[in-house]
């Protein structure tokens, strides 16, 4: 209905025609349009270009504080000004001649916690002053959760179902990335280009869904503070030497927001954690690369909680699984798992940057040269090995990071 309001330019108008099947006439009709029509791809640009022009004179001749998504339009606004601003909102749809929602769910009052666009906004959330929290509602956690249930139960999924499925939890996980939930959406894809009509769910399959149902349950909303404006930066590196015996060296950098470099650690891997890691691969310069950054997040994540923050490093195999929030090795995939978790949990916005070795900070650290840092002061942590390997392991006894449905959130190694 939104769509059917605005009319087809003239020399369009008479070019345009829908070739429709008449089952009665068993032949193909060519049917005019008098307005834009629903689904097709010229319909939704033009509608996109008709959408933010009013919310641009809504910004800019109302001073409106709203969004627009589509025909959604979310308005805000202080108490004392709630009222005029919801008239100046109608009233400029009334001038323009748009339709558009004066009662129904669609017609939201006035509230600190609102749904809108399948999601909900708090505005005031219970203790907690200067936050808004933006989550899922709870009728969509519900649905989802029905849903994975009935795989369950069946134990069978089409190819179908998991593609409809991969969609629906990737635009649930936006919300932490899209992340968290990576390597049992990996599974599931699996099953997409499964070429056979049913399939029944082996038992990696029945974890990966048992893992997203139970991240569905458990998933926190986003909270929005002035720190998500703070950025702060971690250098990290990692170095593997030696021929017979293989040496492993991490280092890493942080620097706060104001530019000052405020913590480092520089460590060699002990040999018995080195010959874990060689179980692996025969030269783990991938895993060395992940384990300064592991260790970063859990000793700096509660410092960088509710803000953003850049992990510069030299590797782009250790830059890619972070990014995509899965591997292959089983070592890397521990890491990795534990790392977005940790990172959802902190509600840290991630980016991932290449850094030449020349330019990387962590490089000398990494190879055990720490003069400048000290010179400079910077404080130095020390890692606890032992709780590095305890750690690891607890993330690999529990395949997808979740105990009976809770989340699992382990303490610092530093």
């Amino acid at each position: 209905m939104a769509y059917k309001q605005y009319g087809i330019a003239s020399s369009d108008r008479d070019l345009l025609r829908l070739a429709v099947w008449n089952p009665k006439e068993k032949a193909v009709n060519f049917l005019g349009a008098n307005a834009l029509p629903f689904g097709a791809i010229g319909s939704v640009s033009a509608f996109l270009r008709i959408s933010m022009a009013v919310w641009f004179v809504g910004i800019r001749g109302l001073r409106l504080c709203w969004t627009s998504f589509f025909d959604d339009y979310t308005l805000l606004s202080k108490r004392l000004a709630a009222n005029s601003a919801a008239i100046a909102a109608e009233s400029l749809f009334e001038l323009l001649g748009i339709q558009f929602a004066r009662d129904g769910k669609k017609a939201v009052n006035w509230d600190t916690k609102v749904k809108t666009l399948g999601v909900q906004f708090d505005l005031k959330p219970e203790n907690q002053k200067g936050v808004v929290l933006l989550g899922h509602t709870e009728s969509r956690v519900q649905e989802l959760k029905t849903v994975l249930e009935g795989f369950l139960n069946s134990g069978v999924m089409t190819s179908k179902d998991a593609e409809r499925l991969r969609g629906r939890l990737q635009w649930f996980e936006s919300f932490a990335g899209g992340r968290v939930a990576q390597q049992a959406l990996r599974t599931i894809s699996g099953l997409v280009s499964d070429s056979r009509v049913q399939r029944t769910l082996r038992s990696p399959e029945l974890n990966a869904i048992k893992f997203l149902r139970d991240r569905v349950l458990s998933a926190p909303p986003t909270c929005i503070k002035a720190t998500n404006l703070q950025t702060w930066l971690v250098f990290s590196d990692g170095a593997c030497e030696g021929e017979t015996e293989k040496v492993g060296t991490i280092g890493g950098i942080l620097v706060s927001p104001d530019g000052k470099l405020c913590r480092y650690f520089s460590e060699k891997v002990p040999s018995q954690f080195m010959q874990k890691l060689l179980e692996d691969s025969v030269h783990p310069i991938f895993e060395l690369e992940l384990l300064p950054i592991w260790c970063a997040m859990k000793e700096w994540g509660p410092l960088m909680r509710h803000s953003q923050c850049v992990f510069y490093l030299d590797n782009e195999a250790a830059r890619g699984a972070l990014t995509n929030g899965a591997t292959s090795t089983e070592y890397g995939k521990r890491m990795v798992q534990s790392f977005v978790l940790d990172e959802m949990s902190h509600q840290i916005k991630m980016w991932y940057a290449r850094v030449p070795t020349s330019s990387n900070l962590a490089d000398k650290p990494s190879r055990l040269e720490t003069a400048d840092l000290d010179a400079l002061g910077v404080f130095r942590v020390a890692i606890e090995w032992p709780a590095v390997e305890t750690l690891l392991a607890e993330t690999g006894s529990d395949e997808w990071g979740f105990k009976n449905g809770i989340l699992v959130h382990s303490p610092a190694l530093l």
